[in-house]
């Protein structure tokens, strides 16, 4: 699935797995598909899979369409050289640079002599999933997973400390978060830092939506979950808000004036219907991934 995805998001119009769809039609010969699933409907299946996981990578970007993601290249380039990504991937962010073409290649050459060697010898399994001793080393292995589980079952305090141990070994040895450090620096006086109550008064939802509808933009809602008396409370307050250095603007209306119908239409009040200025069907990302907020204008 994240092969289609990646090469979709390079441009790619049309992906054809080939090898996947050799590999159903023969394992559909043999029998080993379970329910005596046919290569037509095995490779019907498959490409539905293909399509609602293609789905799924969108609606976590907050993508609607596959023309919006098809050549947007929303990635980033974890482990390969620059000169390497500036080449093969111009735009792309890297920021650890890697391996580069030569590694690349002694790793395919690697893998197509193990896939084409003896019979005899075998094909290694792998061990990307399933931890093996000769393998991928995996942050949990059976020393973290066991610690874990002795520790919860036996409520002991010292097995925990000890599992908590292991895991940031490790995340300090194996992951990009544990090869950072914390610079050093002057700490910042507790009488300069503004207290939490102050800040987020301006990350509330009714001042976001008041500031939106200043600037003529609208907040989509999901699900219409906006009390039912918050225009009129804030049409009888004529709250006002500062806008940038200029003067202050009296707002308009604290209501969204976009919502998402995610739920049958018959569930809806008049009035609750009235409040929005326009309404649509749920989109594909508030479907994958709801709760969410998105601006529109």
């Amino acid at each position: 699935m994240s092969h289609v995805a990646l090469l979709t998001a390079y441009g790619a119009g049309a992906v054809c797995p080939y090898l996947a769809f050799e590999t159903l039609a023969a394992m559909a010969r043999d029998g080993r598909l379970s329910g005596g699933v046919d290569e037509a409907k095995a490779r019907a299946s498959y490409v539905k899979a293909i399509g609602k996981g293609l789905l799924k990578v969108l609606s976590k970007m907050g993508i609607s369409t596959l023309q919006s993601y098809s050549g947007a290249q929303t990635c980033e380039a974890v482990g390969l050289d620059a000169a390497l990504v500036a080449r093969h991937f111009t735009g792309t962010s890297s920021r650890i640079g890697g391996i580069g073409l030569e590694v690349l290649a002694e790793e395919t050459l690697r893998r197509h002599a193990a896939a084409f060697a003896s019979a005899d010898e075998g094909i290694e399994p792998g061990s990307d999933y399933h931890f093996r001793i000769e393998g991928e080393h995996h942050n949990w292995n059976p020393r973290t997973i066991a610690t874990l589980q002795h520790a919860t079952r036996s409520g002991s305090a010292t097995t925990y400390r000890e599992f908590s141990r292991l895991a940031d070994a490790e995340t300090a040895r194996f992951t990009l978060r544990g090869m950072l450090d914390l610079v050093e620096r002057e700490p910042v006086p507790l009488d300069e830092v503004e207290p939490a109550s102050a800040i987020v008064k301006r990350f509330r939802h009714r001042r976001d939506v008041i500031w939106l509808d200043q600037q003529g933009s609208a907040r989509d809602t999901c699900r219409g979950d906006e009390p039912s008396r918050r225009p009129e409370q804030h049409r009888r307050r004529g709250v006002r808000i500062e806008r940038g250095s200029g003067p202050s603007v009296r707002a308009r209306s604290s209501r969204s004036r976009r919502r998402d119908l995610a739920s049958p239409p018959n569930t809806w009040s008049t009035p609750r219907r009235s409040r929005s200025r326009s309404r649509r069907a749920p989109s594909l990302e508030k479907a994958a991934s709801c709760p969410g907020t998105r601006w529109t204008t």
